[in-house]
């Protein structure tokens, strides 16, 4: 090459596939570690801060948690064995893979770089090595103290079984990417990513179940491994690596343990050797479906029904499947009032199988509140910006768009709190209270979302997503409580009053009905005076 190049130039710097440079690698860690230790603000979630720091918080917090379970633990093996087995499974859903557009930005930024597939694979396994270390020694910190103060280990021990329980984590990790490229090729990176944050999720509603059930004395927990099952984990195996005896069983046991890692390390290894720096940020992953999904197609299809025209006009349908559609492809907008839907449908099972009185019943009607805020929260948010100019240039009425954010936040956050609500309201009150109150809830939905929007009025999908604040936190919580405050005001006005109670409740379900209008009316009229500044 240098006898074609002009004279006094040097060739440029081309290493060879499969081998490793170290200053390339030195500064692919730098320029990796820079980014994971950053405050910024990420453009798809809103989230802003620093991602370490965060992950740090919240893996000690659940720590924390897991340690009341040393209150319950029959004996040290058992809590150490199921204190890995929780280690292991939050590293690898931690873990997950990256969504389409941050991959292609790594893509754009790194593939035109002249550097090795193995050089790039060996700053993704420090990368890793790092991560997993952080979150399963932030998380088992608390509970090894937990069982040095409870159960008897040593203090001594506790850094060895950090030191193996971060090397079960790397080996874990290792393996566990190259089974997300799979799911990526074949499900498609939001539904990888939809997968494991649901599971994350359910992972700590259990361990906060164990929590719960320890400090309140209960007599059960949530569904735990047998003790034989967990003697067959290599979890346990890492666990019981120093607490264990030193007979042949015991050897054998730590000798599949350290083969097992060994042995995530050589496929991982052997990968590297034979991958490409095209191979590794290949971006292409199953193509999102183009269908609409079935409750778009279900509002529109509803908005062309003769009888319902009046409730829900055909434009108006056509925005709400918008926003719904929209909202389904965007992970922020997926993840944004999923919680307090799982909150909704676990208060809803303590009160259908608990003699839990009103309070499930009145936190749920706390959570309607709140997740309609939220549901507008999301209508009003996106990060594609040609779909708000597209609404605010379309051909319809304020009074369109009005109804049309009211039934997309009705129909995808709404409609499964009211409905478990409206399902304990028949099963505890009369016939007539429960109707009441059902349409109370959901005439309270739409007054919120008309006097929010009347209040502030704003294109659909106009606003880059952003965290609530603090005051929007404050202004939630605050909304939702007076929302548990009347439910449990008009059942006790129908408790004492009788008759004349359940009247009063309906005169109040009308009056807010008629606000309702009013405020819906205010918000058409100060939407058709609104303009896009695109």
């Amino acid at each position: 090459m240098s006898d074609v190049l002009p004279a006094g130039r040097e060739a440029p710097f081309v290493p060879p596939d499969g081998r490793i440079d170290r200053r390339q690698l030195g500064a692919l860690l730098r320029l990796l570690m820079a980014q994971m230790v950053r405050r910024g603000t990420d453009a798809s979630s809103g989230m802003s801060g620093n991602p370490l720091l965060q992950t740090l918080y919240s893996m000690t917090f659940l720590g924390l948690l897991a340690a009341g379970g040393a209150f319950r633990a029959a004996d040290l093996d058992s809590f150490l064995a199921r204190i890995f087995a929780s280690a292991l499974v939050i590293v690898a859903l931690m873990i997950t893979a990256e969504a389409d557009d941050a991959r292609m930005r790594r893509a754009e930024i790194l593939l035109p770089k002249p550097i090795s597939g193995a050089t790039h694979l060996a700053a993704a396994a420090a990368i890793l090595f790092f991560t997993s270390a952080l979150i399963a020694a932030s998380y088992a910190l608390l509970p090894l103290l937990a069982a040095t103060w409870r159960l008897g280990l040593s203090p001594l021990l506790v850094p060895l079984l950090l030191v193996m329980l971060v090397l079960g984590a790397f080996g874990l990790v290792l393996v566990w990417v190259l089974v997300l490229r799979l799911g990526v090729h074949r499900f498609g990176a939001d539904r990888i990513r939809m997968a494991t944050q649901i599971a994350i999720v359910a992972l700590i509603g259990l361990v906060t179940w164990s929590t719960l059930a320890t400090m309140t004395r209960a007599t059960s927990g949530p569904p735990a491994l047998s003790a034989a099952m967990l003697d067959l984990l290599p979890s346990t195996w890492l666990a019981r690596f120093w607490t264990d005896d030193w007979g042949a069983a015991a050897n054998l046991r730590r000798a599949g343990a350290i083969g097992l890692v060994a042995t995530c390390a050589l496929v991982f290894v052997r990968y590297g050797h034979r991958a490409s720096a095209d191979a590794i940020f290949e971006t292409t992953s199953r193509g999102r479906l183009t269908r609409a999904p079935l409750l778009a197609r279900l509002l529109t299809g509803l908005g062309r029904a003769p009888g319902l025209r009046i409730l829900l006009p055909p434009p108006a349908a056509a925005l709400a499947g918008c926003i719904v559609t929209l909202g389904r492809r965007e992970e922020a907008s997926r993840m944004r009032g999923f919680v307090t839907t799982l909150l909704a449908i676990g208060f809803a099972a303590w009160g259908f199988w608990s003699d839990g009185g009103l309070m499930p019943i009145a936190i749920l009607a706390s959570v309607i509140v709140s997740v309609t805020l939220e549901g507008l929260s999301v209508a009003r948010q996106s990060a594609s910006a040609p779909a708000a100019w597209a609404i605010a240039k379309s051909p319809m009425s304020a009074r369109h768009l009005v109804r049309g954010v009211q039934w997309a936040v009705m129909t995808r956050f709404v409609l499964v709190p009211l409905g478990l609500f409206a399902a304990l309201a028949f099963r505890s009150h009369t016939w007539g209270l429960a109707l009441t109150l059902a349409l109370g809830g959901l005439l309270s939905a739409r007054l919120i979302v008309a006097a929010a929007l009347a209040f502030r009025p704003s294109y659909p999908l106009d606003e880059p997503p952003v965290v609530t604040g603090m005051l929007g936190q404050a202004v939630a919580w605050a909304a939702g409580m007076a929302g548990a405050v009347a439910y449990v005001v008009a059942a006790m006005l129908t408790q004492l009053l009788g008759t004349l109670g359940t009247l009063l409740v309906g005169a109040a379900t009308v009056g807010v009905g008629v606000i309702a209008m009013a405020a819906q009316m205010l918000a058409a009229h100060r939407f058709s005076r609104l303009e896009h500044a695109g």
